[in-house]
Formats: C-alpha cells, sequence, structure tokens
C-alpha cells in the first residue's frame, strides 16, 4: 500500500508540473504576442504619414526624373518624337535603381508609353513624355488646364470642344450644355458625378502603363511649395487619402493627378444612355478604362488607341460630332457614331502621323445615336456651293429662270422645289437649300449689285423662308458651325467695287460679324472670288490670295500679288494663278496654309484646268507668232516644269468659243466642251466622243454631270463612246485626192493624203486640209483646218476627228 500510493503522489506531482509548465508556456505566449501586437500598432504608420511619406518621395523622384529628361528636350520645353524612347529608357533605368536600393516597392517599363513606379508608401505615380505636338503635356477636359495651351491651342479647343456642346444643344432640343468645367473646376468630386444620359467630352492629357492600364490627367495639381510650407496641413487637406494609398488617384510626372479604371470603377454610379469621349493620348490602347464606363450603363465609349497628336485629335473630335448632328439622307436621321467616324477619318486622316498611326476606336455601341428623331439638319458641313448648277451628297440642284428644282440624280425626273426668279447662288447640302434672288434685269444694268434677299428652302417640303437682306451682290461660300458664310459686293461708282466677307448667325437670325471689309476700291475679278474648303475660306482680294479659318477666326494674306486670280478647285486645293518677280507660277494651297509651287509657267500659255490630283495643269498655246502651234493641246507638269505637246490637238477650236470642265460627279473626269472630247491623260490627247444634238449657248453655263451634258435647262444629254478600229485598204496618190479634195472644197487649200480608211462598210480617202493664212507680218504660211474623208467616187466628203491615227467620229 505504500508503495503504490508513494507512486501515486509520484504521478500526480509530475501532473501539477506539467500543468505550471504549460500554463507558464501559455503566458509567455501571450506575452510575446501582446508585445508583438503593440509593437505594431504603435509602429505602423497611420494615413496621414504615409500619405506625408508618398508625397516626399513624389516631389524628390519626379524632380530627379524632371533632370533627366531635360536633355530629351528641344528649345520649346518638349522631347522630341526622335527622344520619345530614349527619354522612357533613361527614366526606367533610374526606376531600377531605386527598386534595386529599396527606395520603392515596385515599377514597370510599358515600351513606347511610360513608366509606372509604386512607392513603398503604396502610392502609385507614373510618367509619360510630354512629346512635342502631341495631347501629352498639359490636361483639357472641356478645357482644363486651358492656360497652359499656347493661344492657338487654347482657342482651337474651345471651339472643338465647347461648340461641339453648342452645336448639340442648339440642334437637339432635349440636350443642355450646363457644365463647362475649366482649369482646376475638373476636380475629383466633379468627375465622379456624370449621371445618365449625358454626352461627355473629354480633351487633354492621358497615358497608360501596364500596371494601371489608360488613365487621364484631371485638373488637381500636387502643389508642392504648399506641401514644404506646411506639412502636416497640406496632409490633412487633400482629401482623397484613401484613394491616393489604394491607386485609385495616380501621381504624374506633369503635377496632375490622374484616374483610371479603379477610381470609376468605385466612383461612378448609374450612367445609362451616355456617350463618352476621351479625347486623350492613350485612352483607348486596351478596353479597360472604357469597360469602366460601360459597366457603369454607358452606351458607347471613344478612345484613342496611342499617343496623338493635338490638332488631329481636336478635329476628330469637332468632326465626329458636327457629322452626328446631320442625316443620313433618306430616312432622315441623324448619323450613327460608326458613320460619323467613317467621315470623321475621310476628313481628317485614318490616323494622327506615320509615326505614331494612333486614330479614335469606339468601344460599346457602334450604332448610337445622339437622337432617333428626324432632323432639320442645319450643321451638315458637306455644303456645297455654286452659281445654278450643285451636286451634293448624290443629289442635284439647279436654278432655273423661274425657281429652284431637284433631282436625285442626274436622270430622274426633276421636281420643282420652290419658285424664285433667276436664283444667282446656291448653297445645299442635298436636303437644305440656301439661296440668293436675282434680278430680271441684265447684269450690265448695274441692278445685279443692288441689295439681294437670302432665302432658305428644302428638298423635303419647298417652303421658303427668308432670312435676310445683302447689301449688295451675295455670294454664298459655305455654311459651318450653326453660320452662314457670304461675300457681299457693293458697287461703287461705275467700275469700282467694295467687298464684305460676312457671317450670318443661324441661330440668332442675324448678320452678326464682318470678317472681312474692304472699304478702299477694289477692282472686281469676275466669279472666281471666295470659296471654302473644310473649314478654310480662300478669298481673292485685289489679286492677293487670302485665307479665314472659320474655327479660329483669323484672316491672313497667303500670297501677296496685284494679278493673281484663283484658277481652279481641286482635291482639298484651292489652285491661285499668279506673278511673282515677272514671272508667272501657279500654287496648290491647302485648308491649313500649306502650299505647293508649281514650276515657271511660259506667258503665252492660256491656263485650262488642272489634274483633279493636282500633277499636271491642261493649258493652250495663246503666242500669236506661231499660228501653226497656236491652239496646241500643252501638258504641264507641275512639279518639273516638263512639258508635253499634243501637236494641232486644239486646232478645232480655233476663231471659236470654247471651254474646259470637269465632270462634277467624277471630278478625275476633264472634257473640253463643244467639240466634246474626254481628255486622256496617257496619250495627251482629247478623245472624241459622241452626243446626242442639243444647243450651245456660250452666253448660257453648262456642265458634264456624270457622263452627261447638262444644260441651263437642266436638260441632259448622254455622251457615248463611238471610238472603232478603221481597217486600212488600197492607197492612192496624193496628187488624186487634192484633185478630189479641191473639187469638194475650192478655195486655196493644202491636202495632203494620209490613208484610206473604210466606213460603214465604204472606203474613203482621208485628207489633211490647211489653210493658207497671212500671219500679220505679210508671211504666208498653212495652218491645219480639218481632216475629211471623201469617198472614192468623188461624190461625198465629211469633216471627221482623227485622233491617234483613227478616225473617231464623222460630222
Amino acid at each position: 500500500m505504500k508503495y503504490e500510493n508513494f507512486e501515486i503522489e509520484i504521478k500526480n506531482n509530475r501532473q501539477k508540473k506539467k500543468a505550471i509548465i504549460i500554463t507558464l508556456v501559455v503566458i509567455g505566449v501571450l506575452i510575446l504576442v501582446s508585445i508583438v501586437l503593440c509593437l505594431t500598432v504603435f509602429n505602423k504608420p497611420n494615413k496621414e504619414q504615409l500619405m506625408k511619406e508618398g508625397l516626399t518621395d513624389y516631389f524628390e523622384i519626379n524632380n530627379e526624373v524632371g533632370n533627366i529628361e531635360s536633355e530629351f528636350k528641344g528649345k520649346n520645353g518638349y522631347i522630341t518624337r526622335d527622344n520619345k524612347e530614349k527619354a522612357i529608357s533613361a527614366v526606367g533605368e533610374y526606376a531600377k535603381k531605386l527598386f534595386n536600393d529599396k527606395e520603392i516597392k515596385e515599377y514597370n517599363v510599358t515600351e513606347g508609353q511610360s513608366v509606372w513606379m509604386q512607392f513603398n508608401s503604396g502610392i502609385e505615380y507614373v510618367y509619360v513624355p510630354a512629346v512635342d505636338g502631341m495631347d501629352s503635356s498639359e490636361v483639357s477636359t472641356y478645357q482644363p488646364c486651358l492656360s497652359t495651351y499656347d493661344n492657338d491651342l487654347q482657342k482651337y479647343s474651345q471651339e472643338c470642344v465647347d461648340q461641339s456642346a453648342e452645336n448639340i444643344q442648339n440642334t437637339l432640343e432635349d440636350y443642355k450644355f450646363t457644365n463647362n468645367y475649366d482649369n482646376s473646376d475638373v476636380d475629383i468630386e466633379n468627375i465622379s458625378d456624370i449621371g445618365k444620359n449625358k454626352v461627355v467630352i473629354w480633351h487633354g492629357h492621358g497615358g497608360y502603363s501596364e500596371k494601371t492600364h489608360s488613365f487621364i490627367a484631371t485638373g488637381t495639381m500636387l502643389d508642392k511649395n504648399a506641401f514644404l510650407y506646411d506639412v502636416d496641413y497640406y496632409i490633412k487637406n487633400i482629401r482623397y487619402t484613401d484613394e491616393y494609398l489604394n491607386g485609385e488617384l495616380i501621381f504624374t510626372n506633369s503635377g496632375h493627378v490622374a484616374v483610371g479604371y479603379k477610381f470609376f470603377n468605385n466612383h461612378l454610379s448609374n450612367i445609362d444612355g451616355c456617350m463618352i469621349y476621351l479625347g486623350t493620348c492613350s485612352s483607348g490602347v486596351d478596353d479597360t478604362l472604357a469597360k469602366a464606363f460601360l459597366d457603369k450603363g454607358a452606351s458607347t465609349v471613344i478612345g484613342n488607341s496611342g499617343t496623338i497628336c493635338t490638332t488631329y485629335n481636336l478635329s476628330m473630335i469637332k468632326t465626329i460630332y458636327e457629322q452626328m448632328l446631320c442625316d443620313t439622307g433618306s430616312d432622315n436621321h441623324y448619323d450613327t457614331l460608326q458613320t460619323a467616324l467613317n467621315f470623321a477619318f475621310d476628313k481628317n486622316g485614318k490616323y494622327c502621323c506615320e509615326e505614331d498611326k494612333s486614330h479614335p476606336i469606339i468601344f460599346g455601341d457602334n450604332n448610337f445615336r445622339l437622337s432617333n428623331k428626324e432632323t432639320d439638319k442645319t450643321l451638315n458641313s458637306n455644303f456645297v456651293s455654286g452659281k445654278y448648277l450643285i451636286c451634293t451628297d448624290g443629289k442635284y440642284i439647279c436654278a432655273k429662270s423661274d425657281a429652284i428644282y431637284y433631282k436625285e440624280n442626274i436622270t430622274a425626273k426633276e421636281k420643282k422645289i420652290s419658285s424664285a426668279d433667276n436664283a444667282c447662288s446656291l448653297l445645299s447640302d442635298g436636303n437644305i437649300i440656301y439661296y440668293v434672288e436675282g434680278s430680271s434685269s441684265n447684269s450690265s444694268s448695274g441692278q445685279e449689285y443692288e441689295k439681294k434677299k437670302v432665302y432658305k428652302t428644302t428638298t423635303k417640303d419647298g417652303k421658303s423662308e427668308y432670312l435676310f437682306t445683302s447689301e449688295g451682290k451675295c455670294e454664298l461660300i459655305t455654311c459651318e458651325n450653326n453660320s452662314l458664310y457670304y461675300l457681299d459686293v457693293a458697287k461703287s461708282g461705275n467700275d469700282d467695287y467694295k467687298y464684305l466677307l460676312k457671317k450670318y448667325d443661324i441661330g440668332k437670325s442675324s448678320v452678326v460679324n464682318t470678317i472681312a471689309d474692304w472699304s478702299d476700291k477694289v477692282s472686281y475679278y469676275g466669279d472666281n472670288i471666295a470659296y471654302c474648303i473644310d473649314n478654310t475660306i480662300f478669298v481673292n482680294e485685289q489679286g492677293s490670295l487670302c485665307l479665314y479659318n472659320i474655327d479660329k477666326d483669323e484672316y491672313t494674306k497667303k500670297i501677296k500679288s496685284s494679278d493673281g486670280v484663283i484658277c481652279d478647285i481641286i482635291k482639298e486645293k484651292i489652285c491661285f494663278e499668279y506673278t511673282k518677280n515677272g514671272k508667272k507660277y501657279i500654287s496648290a494651297v491647302d485648308s491649313k496654309g500649306k502650299m505647293k509651287t508649281s514650276a515657271q509657267v511660259p506667258d503665252n500659255f492660256d491656263f485650262q484646268i488642272m489634274d483633279y490630283n493636282g500633277k499636271y495643269a491642261l493649258f493652250f498655246n495663246t503666242d500669236q507668232s506661231d499660228m501653226d502651234k497656236m491652239f496646241d493641246l500643252y501638258k504641264f507638269d507641275f512639279e518639273s516644269g516638263k512639258i508635253e505637246t499634243s501637236q494641232n490637238e486644239a486646232g478645232r477650236y480655233k476663231n471659236k468659243n470654247y471651254f474646259v470642265t470637269r465632270d462634277l460627279k467624277e471630278p478625275e473626269n476633264i472634257y473640253f466642251m463643244y467639240n466634246l472630247g474626254l481628255y486622256d491623260e496617257s496619250t495627251n490627247k482629247i478623245l472624241n466622243k459622241k452626243h446626242d444634238d442639243f444647243d450651245f449657248d456660250i452666253t448660257k453655263q453648262m456642265w458634264i454631270v456624270d457622263g452627261y451634258v447638262v444644260d441651263w435647262n437642266f436638260n441632259t444629254y448622254k455622251i457615248y463612246d463611238e471610238s472603232k478600229d478603221i481597217s486600212k485598204i488600197e492607197k492612192i496618190s496624193s496628187e488624186e485626192a487634192t484633185k478630189i479634195a479641191n473639187n469638194k472644197l475650192g478655195g486655196n487649200h493644202r491636202i495632203t493624203y494620209i490613208e484610206t480608211v473604210d466606213l460603214g462598210g465604204k472606203s474613203f480617202y482621208l485628207l489633211k486640209c490647211e489653210n493658207k493664212i497671212d500671219d500679220g507680218n505679210g508671211k504666208m504660211h498653212y495652218s491645219l483646218d480639218a481632216y475629211m474623208v471623201v469617198s472614192m467616187d468623188g461624190k461625198t466628203a465629211n469633216l471627221v476627228d482623227y485622233v491617234n491615227g483613227k478616225v473617231v467620229y464623222v460630222y
């Protein structure tokens, strides 16, 4: 028993000791955990401390980044395009060093785009190089940070962004232009409050990194001076601390705070039906940012595929919204976003430049419309002007002596739109028609320059609406930004004229601006005075070419001359013929003022027309000292000055009225009127065409439209090709042919036999006929008069056109 009790006692003692040890271990662990927790709590930085560390890192690192990129900047303070990659690489090496030294938590280099860093505080920072001419150095949302642009870009940005918003408001009654945020007003709070059914136009700074995806800068700036002046106060009042620390708000090297998909995912509410245009660099490199808007209910988002040129970016914004306020023609509904984008590509180019090839991309609904209501088009930028006949949008408008008429196509039956006596100026987009009343009297009476009334009508209802009265002769030029631009020419005395280039605001129903006023006496140079291409009006002022930019409201003299004339309009360019230093030139000038000047033009050349692509010009020789060559056709290479002669090609026009024109619908096709001929570039010849009989009247204007002759009464005559190969048969002597021809012609001719030809199954002698004439200096010489065929029996003779070794037409 004692032994057993002893063992029990030992066992109990062991259990007590074990319990004590366990208790001590537990207590020790608890104490250790408590110590660790206490140390963690007391040593963990709070949000204000993290923000202080993050801002300190930002200002120090961003300052060094500025020093690094300074060696890649040009004189204007921007990085050149050639140095963009080098700058990104250099900043990337700096980020790598910071990471290796554990001064930042993480970094990433996105090739060609940016350098991303995450500071130890958790704050994210992105470096995007400010490249010359690109939308990547300043911010513009609506117009935030507008003051940082140069004056021209400030004005153009306002016109493209604000004017687009105003145009939407003026055209669609459902929209109101209520929020026009500028500079610092584009803050975090305002961009969180978009709301439903809105149009958001955002233009400015943006970028892309693989870590943040696309981001766009706001008007909120980080203020280093304020931070250094009172760090604690600055930290307490910075607001949105959580958003900075979790990467929703991003620091940038420009000083602007940027936002990306994380911010919009957490801060946007329902934005059903919204159209979001993100007009910044790299806003559409991938779909991440766009998806943040679409997931919140936006109907469609437009972003840019990469770094984008400022002017191209703004022009695309302007053109897209202008076109979205136009209808599709047949159904009278406003254009879809995709249609507008395609039109903008055609007008401004598929991408901004060869180096970057960036362009807008649609995310979401390609067929989004600003409105599904029927349109009352007033903002179509496709207006075409003309005196009596215009072709626009595949439709034709004609002013006869009694009324305005309309055709869906050139062969369709005409429809009388509105009564109008002798309308003398038309402007239309195929739907709306503006016209100027004419005068029943002859222009030589002076009534042509009396006050004229201007009206508006449509192809739909034909009701005429009076708009305003001009001071003198009124020539409509274009309709842009809901305004009519026109030239007002009043007569002063017998032979002097006063020009007024004016603007009529359609919304305000009043003439609101006189753009140019030539109050001195100015010689009138005929009808080719003013034209519009894109947003630029070209005016011939006293023989000089002047340009008025509608969007920038700028009027400049481009070519100074005393005898210049606007001689032609080709693909997106005005052609201006003038004399400089005693030598004659032609310059082709586009809407942006870019000019290409020809080689010197010989003085004895009479300009007829330019090739539509600007490669060559066609002239007639008017040198009377050589009658054999007079009226020969010359092809003049615009750039080199090389001349190709088509000998005697225009001889049939001698001592006759003639003119050269292009097809209104197919402007590449050039026609020589009267003896109707289509010019062939490859052979430098006029290929004759056969047409039904119609009455040419030099006092009336005529046109070629889609291969038809159109006269002043809107009648059409089909042109068709009558050329065919002529088989050769037996030859006769030149003497015998001359004898036959002289018997038929009589008079003093020199006849040269060419060959025997078969026409309609009968054989004819083909002869070249020349007249013996006095050159005015007492010398006689022979000049081509015509080609003719004489039947082999000598009973019939006909004049013919003989081109490229073939008889192509028999008169």
